[in-house]
């Protein structure tokens, strides 16, 4: 926030200006205009300015604050007027170049913020608050070391500026420097223990660098201090599902529902989807946060598709793929064979690549870059920059392949780069942006009534996952004992994150051990905390600890052979599995799911019907418990399901990739035709030729 929360005080308005000589009665009409103003009587205390202005139409005072208070009232042009009135009085005193530059920021029009920010700081090179004005508007614009100079300029000037703190804070977290984040917070936390905003950042830090169990605190103590900071609660839950610390976690998830259905800004949606299985609820969160991140830009000129109509100039359809995880990441991984068999003959692919930390020698990566016909590496661009480029590539179909996920860059296509623009994989449900035209999807993850709680219109593929049948499983064999298995017994698994555990499906897990003897539960290992914590809840749900069995990341191949050690995949609800769903199957591993109403909460459904295992699917905790227990103890049934799995697995619609591209191919051209005979974007079904 900029430096104007509130008017100055008597004391604040003394070392501002030079001393005026008021008569009795307009200084006290003064004070009382200054102490309703800083109550919020703002109507009362603009009748008094009026009076003061009546009696006195040079104060200085009395002229500013009634600019102030414009400028608090969203009325910019009376805020502007007043404010030049008042620099016309007191050419010399910086304090109203400073708010007129707070009010041109609040107006977007950054030059003239600058040039009255500049002008305050020029005229008093020791007003820390305008050098933290200055140092907002440098971040809103992207400079980063502007905005890091002038912030350091204005703690050396106030050391204990919690605002400057906690700013500078923020943009070192985003340059990742960490320990230069963690110092600013610290800070602000010593002088300021009651600053519930310096908790919350220095969680958000903790939550930056996986360190949910110290984030946690921090996100707590937040929230007693303010529970109304934007996005708190749900960045403690958040916190919470990595942990697997579910103290109030149940409390809060109903909270976030509450305030949800107000309208309120309380969670990244992605944080929705793993506790809330409401579409129309992640639907709300997905809208909030797009319109607070990510709103439609317009700094831009409106997309010029001229180019379009000109067959010479434009024989294939242009597809742009926008991601940052283009190398071995899930989203990679079940598309990298879809990019080698679009039709090159109809199609020219195009890479937009913002991946940040790259994997050393990842032959994945390698893989997809010689995939596209151009690869772009867009990182160091702003969004702004990465749509112009986009835009001049002619481009007739963008794919978002991020979302609201970590390092995605929905910003771009804000400035909407292309005549169709479609969400895919990256991000499982609706991205409320008006600007998403379309997502993939099929009958089973939005069923034809549900289309209403998706901003974007639908088109429905055979099966929505794609995959790559080309990937390699390693030829090693794990041992029991290599695991850390027993040696006999049925072997449960789950390599979902772990966040996706929630105490009602860990429950149900310890219920399906404890009545299927001698079994386990082979999980991910995502961080000591989380372990320790659900071997504390197996304890003290009756269950010895040692039967669950943690394991670490791998190596796509050995991870992959890894499955055939496990005898049954168990999913999470409401996030389910996605591509941690088609390995196991991938390998011959049969899953379990439970159903529910959310695009997250149906995918492993949309796995287990691609694969024609539709009796895998429960639809409440104790069907999913029974199945479990019967597939543990009954070898014929369980056999029955493994041999029909190997029987159906090549040829199903989940592997079926070549399949997957015919289908999309033809949608593809479907959307790009409507687009360019200016229709309205319509939900599809398409029906290749061949």
């Amino acid at each position: 926030m900029n430096a104007v929360a509130t008017p100055p005080t008597s004391e604040e308005l003394l070392k501002s200006k030079k001393p005026i000589e008021p008569s009795q009665s307009v200084d006290t009409l003064f004070q009382k205009a200054l102490s309703l103003h800083q109550s919020g009587q703002w109507d009362e205390a603009e009748d008094l300015y009026k009076k003061i202005l009546n009696l006195e139409p040079q104060h200085f005072d009395a002229t500013h604050l009634t600019g102030l208070l414009a400028y608090q009232k969203k009325d910019f042009n009376r805020g502007v007027e007043w404010m030049s009135k008042a620099i016309a009085l007191e050419p010399r005193n910086a304090g109203p170049y400073s708010n007129l530059g707070i009010l041109y920021k609040d107006w977007e029009q950054y030059d003239l913020a600058l040039q009255f920010q500049s002008k305050a700081i020029e005229l008093d090179p020791h007003f820390h608050q305008a050098l933290y004005n200055r140092a907002n508007l440098y971040k809103t614009l992207g400079k980063k070391d502007l905005a890091l100079k002038d912030y350091t300029r204005s703690i050396e000037l106030h050391p204990t500026y919690l605002d400057a703190l906690v700013n500078r804070g923020s943009i070192q977290l985003e340059n990742k420097n960490f320990d230069a984040a963690l110092r600013d917070f610290d800070q602000a936390i010593l002088a300021h223990p009651e600053a519930a905003n310096a908790h919350f950042s220095r969680g958000v830090l903790f939550t930056k660098i996986q360190r949910f169990e110290l984030a946690l605190p921090n996100y707590r103590k937040a929230l007693k201090l303010d529970p109304t900071i934007d996005y708190l609660l749900g960045e403690k839950i958040y916190s919470q599902l990595f942990s697997c610390d579910w103290s109030d976690l149940n409390e809060h998830i109903a909270l976030l529902s509450q305030l949800l259905g107000d309208h309120q800004k309380v969670s990244p949606p992605l944080i929705v989807s793993a506790v809330i299985d409401s579409p129309g609820l992640q639907k709300i969160a997905a809208e909030i946060w797009t319109e607070e991140s990510c709103p439609p830009a317009t700094t831009l000129e409106p997309l010029d598709i001229s180019w379009a109509s000109d067959p010479s100039e434009h024989k294939k359809i242009r597809i742009a793929y926008i991601s940052s995880d283009f190398q071995s990441h899930p989203v990679s991984i079940l598309l990298a064979r879809l990019f080698e068999l679009h039709d090159p003959s109809r199609f020219e692919i195009i890479a937009f690549d913002s991946t940040q930390l790259r994997q050393q020698n990842d032959p994945l990566r390698d893989r997809i870059v010689k995939s596209f016909d151009q690869f772009f590496e867009i990182r160091e661009l702003s969004d702004e920059k990465a749509a112009q480029l986009i835009r001049d590539q002619h481009i007739d179909v963008a794919f978002d392949l991020g979302g609201h996920t970590l390092n995605a860059r929905l910003g771009i296509l804000a400035h909407r780069v292309a005549p169709v623009q479609i969400s895919y994989v990256g991000y499982l449900g609706t991205l409320g942006a008006p600007y998403i035209d379309y997502i993939l999807a099929d009958e089973t993850l939005i069923p034809e009534n549900t289309q209403v709680e998706y901003k974007e219109k639908i088109i429905y593929l055979p099966c929505y996952q794609v995959n790559d049948p080309l990937r390699k499983v390693a030829s090693k064999v794990f041992s029991r004992q290599a695991l850390g298995l027993p040696q006999t017994g049925f072997v449960y698994c789950c390599f979902n994150n772990n966040y996706k555990i929630t105490p009602e499906v860990f429950h149900s897990w310890m219920r399906i051990l404890d009545r299927v003897p001698g079994s386990s539960l082979l999980l991910l290992e995502d961080n000591a905390k989380a372990k320790e914590n659900l071997m504390k809840t197996a304890a003290s749900l009756g269950v010895n600890a040692q039967r669950l069995v943690f394991g670490q990341r791998m190596e796509a191949s050995e991870y992959l052979a890894r499955y055939k050690s496990a005898d049954l995949f168990l999913d999470t609800h409401p996030y389910n599995a996605g591509t941690t769903a088609s390995d196991a199957l991938w390998v011959g591993l049969p899953v379990i799911t439970r159903i529910g109403k959310s695009f997250a909460s149906r995918m492993a459904a949309s796995a287990l019907m691609g694969v024609g295992l539709e009796e895998l699917i429960t639809q409440t905790p104790e069907d999913y418990e029974d199945l479990a227990i019967k597939l543990g103890t009954n070898a014929a049934f369980y056999q029955s399901i493994q041999d029909k799995l190997k029987r159906q697995k090549d040829q199903a619609p989940l592997f079926n990739t070549e399949k997957f591209t015919r289908h999309l191919e033809t949608a593809l051209e479907q959307v790009v035709h409507h687009a360019r005979a200016g229709l309205s974007p319509q939900s599809l079904r398409p029906n290749p030729s061949c």
